[in-house]
């Protein structure tokens, strides 16, 4: 949604493609900037080209056209107000994501911009406004986007029924068969049959004796055991039993089905796909920063040496943490980190600290920014499935009204924003 408001914002290219005319003729003034009427020319030019169809002299489309045009000036210039920058790195790396989406090579997105007559540096220039619209709307946005407790309420409540059908069911199922056009007696005797039968599983009684004492009554009955199915995977009718069952509940019956009766026996309810469980590790860290293969020698020597004086217990980790490490927030603490996600550190270091020990060190190690001795003073795992769930929750009210209020906010911007046509096309 932030991308098709930004579309519309700033249309697919715009003035800054154009190629400045010294003395073009004020459009609009908008505070202390213009726009000028060549600008708008050079946007219904863009349009026609990419869609020849477009009736350009319809007022309403001019209209159009002036108003994106005020709203881009708007924005850019209060972007430019509150620092909202874009460096080179994340310049090339939005062009590379680009060029990746549309499956095309750099070669080929130069060659459609010299066919469209655009310079690159204007290409260049219509990312960048993007980059700093898009982060000034969320930026302002969302601080305007609440989500009431009712709304959460009602999101997790639906997304737990979904998830629910995830829920990979171990159960046995007897069926007691009733024929077409059976006897009232029959009928009874079935019927009676069944709830005797849950009455005794409910009683936690032998299930295989139960099982055996039924097919001694010479009426048909089946069994089955079924493993480890969705509800998707399953009968309707079974499929809807075991969804509007509570959770303590472990005897579901008699269904009835236009073959006859079914008792359902649960032996477990696999939930384990319905959680995120992460592991997380207590640990303490001695860093040395490196920038060179001759200083990596040396700083590794010296994390070995610490690690001597450490297992010799002429210090402990965190004296030498507090004497040593060059990681200013954790030094002063004794190298401790507290408790970190083991994807902090990499599936290759993350393995190591999950071998140890508590109270065990790691070997020295290279990072990016240097080299690291870890010592694990604890490990845990954690279930982290209501915190994505109310992330997710967040997430979707975001969305939905993030168009709502991206409107009602640049209204406001625009109304307090001295406004003047001088000349229309």
């Amino acid at each position: 949604m932030l991308k098709k408001l930004i579309l519309i914002i700033l249309l697919v290219y715009n003035t800054s493609f154009a190629k400045p005319h010294l003395l073009d003729e004020i459009a609009v003034i908008v505070n202390n900037d213009v726009i000028l009427k060549s600008d708008i020319k050079n946007v219904v030019d863009q349009i026609k080209k990419q869609n020849p169809l477009v009736t350009t002299s319809d007022k309403n489309f001019l209209k159009k056209i002036f108003e994106n045009e005020i709203i881009n000036k708007i924005l850019l210039a209060l972007g430019e107000k509150k620092g909202i920058k874009i460096d080179e790195k994340t310049l090339n790396q939005m062009i590379k994501n680009g060029i990746k989406k549309h499956g095309i090579t750099i070669d080929q997105l130069h060659d459609y911009l010299k066919k469209h007559n655009i310079e690159y540096i204007d290409y260049i220039n219509d990312i960048s406004k993007k980059f700093i619209i898009s982060i000034l709307l969320q930026n302002e946005v969302k601080k305007r986007i609440h989500v009431t407790e009712e709304e959460e309420k009602f999101f997790l409540k639906k997304l737990q029924k979904d998830q629910d059908k995830n829920i990979e069911y171990t159960f046995t199922y007897i069926f007691f068969p009733l024929k077409a056009n059976v006897n009232k007696r029959i009928i009874n005797k079935i019927n009676l049959l069944a709830h005797d039968t849950i009455k005794n599983l409910q009683k936690n009684n032998d299930i295989t004796q139960i099982l055996h004492f039924l097919s001694n009554k010479k009426l048909n009955i089946e069994y089955k055991k079924i493993e480890k199915k969705c509800i998707n995977d399953l009968p309707v009718f079974f499929s809807k039993a075991l969804s509007n069952s509570p959770k303590n509940v472990h005897v579901i019956g008699p269904i009835k089905n236009i073959k006859g009766l079914y008792v359902l026996k649960i032996h477990n309810r696999d939930e384990s796909k319905l959680h995120t469980i992460i592991k997380q590790f207590h640990v303490k860290d001695i860093f040395l920063k490196s920038s060179s293969k001759k200083t990596d020698i040396q700083k590794k020597k010296k994390l070995e040496k610490i690690i001597k004086n450490i297992q010799n217990k002429e210090e402990s980790f965190s004296d030498a943490a507090i004497k040593y490490s060059e990681d200013s927030k954790s030094a002063a603490k004794g190298g401790d980190l507290l408790w970190i996600s083991s994807e902090y550190f990499g599936k290759k270091i993350e393995k190591i600290i999950e071998k140890l020990k508590k109270g065990n060190m790691t070997y020295p190690f290279r990072s990016n920014s240097g080299w690291h001795v870890i010592q694990l003073i604890d490990k845990r795992r954690v279930d982290i499935t209501n915190i994505l769930n109310k992330k997710q929750a967040e997430n979707f009210f975001f969305n939905e009204k993030f168009d709502q209020e991206a409107k009602k906010w640049i209204q406001e911007q625009k109304n307090q924003t001295y406004i003047k046509y001088v000349n229309t096309l």
